[in-house]
């Protein structure tokens, strides 16, 4: 990271200056921030008093931390919050403790010596950017629902700051998850993990991000059948349908299952008809090229037209 210089006007020569980050610091709202500053000035004087200010909504600069020696002196804003890590040689380093939204703007740095006119602010200073935390949720199926057997993934982040080498805190209604990472995975999303979600910096619970709902439908097969009541028998019509309670399904791909067996349809319906005795089985289905079963089972039992009584088949007429 390289620093810049900035020169009081007036004083002159590289004797003199202020150090800040070049960029800009970004904070999430509730952190703890440290602003990384330092000064310099001719060997030959002693610092006495060192200022910070800040310009936030306000045309001008408010002053938020004076220490001098014998006072020290800080604004009720910043009161319990702002502490001077640096001293009166070298380093100015502040840090600012539960950031709020008001906290954004520019600060700066004054220092004065024991020498009449010898003093220096290191102006325009540095900027910090209030930034919060939020959820952001994407699935494969965009203003759709999830449903079991879909992937979805809860992202931790910010609009403007870059939190790549920072470590997270996920809470599931409220709990503590293990994961650190900035973003969960749910390749594929079970009706288990239908919850609130929320996230932080790791051990600070104060920057935790409002929570978002993650709601899983459970898939299901549903059965309609010719015969209202009764038996199925051979040559009725029979539908099975795979769908949950809520979601559309239209654009989803399905895979279903016979026996825990794969079959060749892609659709949404088996259609039976007319149905005939080697139907009979327990049907299942998933969504997407899962290669197993989501749903739940629905057993048919299809009686034939044909009985056998050992001395004979008879045929059956309905």
């Amino acid at each position: 990271m390289l620093p810049f210089v900035i020169y009081f006007p007036g004083v002159l020569g590289s004797e003199w200056g202020v150090d800040y980050s070049r960029y800009p610091l970004c904070a999430m709202r509730g952190s703890t921030v440290v602003i990384p500053c330092a000064y310099k000035y001719p060997a030959s004087l002693r610092v006495e008093t060192v200022i910070w200010y800040h310009r936030g909504d306000k045309s001008y600069d408010e002053k938020i931390y004076e220490f001098d020696s014998s006072t020290t002196d800080v604004s009720t804003q910043y009161r319990d919050r702002a502490d001077y890590l640096g001293n009166k040689e070298k380093n100015c380093t502040l840090q600012i403790k539960n950031i709020r939204d008001k906290d954004e703007g520019v600060y700066s740095f004054r220092f004065m010596t024991n020498k009449h006119g010898g003093q220096f602010s290191g102006v325009p200073g540095t900027t910090i950017k209030v930034d919060e935390l939020k959820v952001v949720m994407t699935s494969q199926k965009e203003g759709k629902g999830v449903s079991e057997g879909d992937s979805v993934s809860l992202t931790c982040g910010t609009d403007s700051c870059s939190l790549s080498q920072s470590e997270f805190t996920w809470f599931k209604d409220d709990q503590p998850l293990p994961e650190t990472q900035s973003t969960l995975h749910f390749r594929p999303a079970c009706k288990y993990h239908s919850a609130n979600y929320s996230c932080g910096l790791k051990g600070n619970r104060q920057t935790v991000s409002e929570a978002v709902n993650l709601s899983v439908e459970e898939l299901k097969v549903v059965m309609t059948s010719s015969r209202a009541n009764g038996t199925i028998r051979e040559g009725d019509s029979v539908n099975l349908t795979c769908d949950t309670d809520s979601c559309s399904l239209n654009q989803s791909e399905f895979t279903w299952f016979k026996d825990n067996q794969t079959l060749p349809e892609k659709q949404s319906t088996l259609h039976f008809s007319p149905i005939s005795y080697h139907h009979t089985g327990k049907y299942s289905c998933a969504l997407n090229g899962r290669k197993v079963p989501v749903s739940n089972e629905v057993n048919i039992i299809v009686e034939s037209k044909f009985i056998n009584f050992n001395k004979g088949i008879f045929h059956l007429n309905f």
